[in-house]
């Protein structure tokens, strides 16, 4: 199993939400997933290891009016 950090960058304003899904687990700002500025890193908690292989990771941002944009 491992823990990896994933990085990436997304343009977020005051009021949006930034969420970055990994294997089925969403994850948001806070003790995992940190952004400064338009860069942000999510380091996998133990608790969540990945196996080895390819997972595919989203980004998505969504603003106070409930507007969504996403990265695949």
């Amino acid at each position: 199993s491992t823990t990896p950090a994933i990085s990436g960058s997304a343009t977020v304003g005051g009021t949006d939400t930034l969420r970055v899904a990994v294997n089925g687990i969403i994850y948001t700002e806070g003790a995992q997933l940190v952004r400064t500025g338009a860069a942000w890193t999510l380091t996998i908690p133990a608790g969540n290891a990945l196996a080895g292989g390819t997972y595919p990771v989203t980004a998505t941002v969504t603003d106070g009016a409930g507007n969504v944009a996403t990265d695949i």
